[in-house]
């Protein structure tokens, strides 16, 4: 059977139900913050939420893409590239994606870590970019100290681990959740004659899961001390 000729069809987010809530709400609701609330809402908010409204939008820009073949052309709206438009971040983690399993990641065992936090904690990492990276930081060095302490444990010489992480902000409710998704390979590299090897380990157990929450949730802490978010004497988070 001959395969049908590819036709271009429009995505029309002003058909789209978020679209709608954000376009008949959005004035109401920042006048509404900029009342109620002492502290101002942070900047990028609205610029990506004006932004998301423009996006597919043929009226607020687009190109003409022509066939050569056909003589036809078609209009293309611009895309507001955000993270806050469901068009644009689906574009993106799926270019993300493949770049890493293309070009990045080699081709090994991997395990997924999601790390949650305590709600307190979620408020202050969403005020603060540089807490964020720091907790973000700290999670990932926890994770990636389990395999190379078990492959020193197995005499394994300088043992480096590697992968890829990124932080989430929302639930699947649309609420404030920051958390961390971690892809990290299920073993380590070392180097013999030059080269490096790559050296599977198994996986950790429900003890190994627990003493690296406690080792994750004691940095945390003692780095919430240091910045002035707990007291000196606080040793757990609710």
């Amino acid at each position: 059977d001959q395969e049908k000729p590819f036709r271009y069809i429009r995505h029309r987010p002003e058909k789209k139900l978020l679209y709608k809530v954000v376009a008949n709400n959005l004035e109401t609701w920042l006048e509404k913050r900029r009342m109620e609330s002492a502290s101002p809402l942070p900047e990028f908010v609205e610029t990506s939420l004006r932004s998301y409204l423009s996006c597919g939008i043929l009226e607020q820009g687009f190109i003409l893409v022509s066939c050569d073949e056909c003589e036809n052309a078609i209009p293309v709206a611009h895309s507001c590239k955000r993270h806050s438009c469901p068009s644009c971040a689906a574009k993106r983690s799926a270019e993300i994606s493949s770049h890493l399993i293309d070009n990045v990641l080699p081709r090994v065992a991997y395990r997924q870590y999601v790390v949650t936090f305590p709600h307190k904690l979620r408020f202050w990492l969403a005020t603060s970019r540089v807490l964020t990276n720091l907790v973000h930081s700290i999670t990932i060095k926890m994770i990636a100290s389990y395999y190379e302490e078990m492959a020193e444990q197995r005499g394994i010489e300088d043992p480096v681990t590697g992968g890829a992480s990124f932080l989430q902000r929302f639930g699947s409710a649309l609420n404030l959740n920051v958390h961390q998704h971690t892809l990290i390979a299920e073993g380590v590299w070392s180097e013999v004659s030059g080269e490096p090897r790559f050296y599977h380990l198994p996986g950790p157990t429900n003890e190994h899961i627990a003493d690296m929450v406690e080792a994750i949730a004691g940095a945390v802490i003692e780095l919430l001390q240091n910045k002035g978010y707990l007291p000196g004497e606080y040793d757990e988070v609710d």
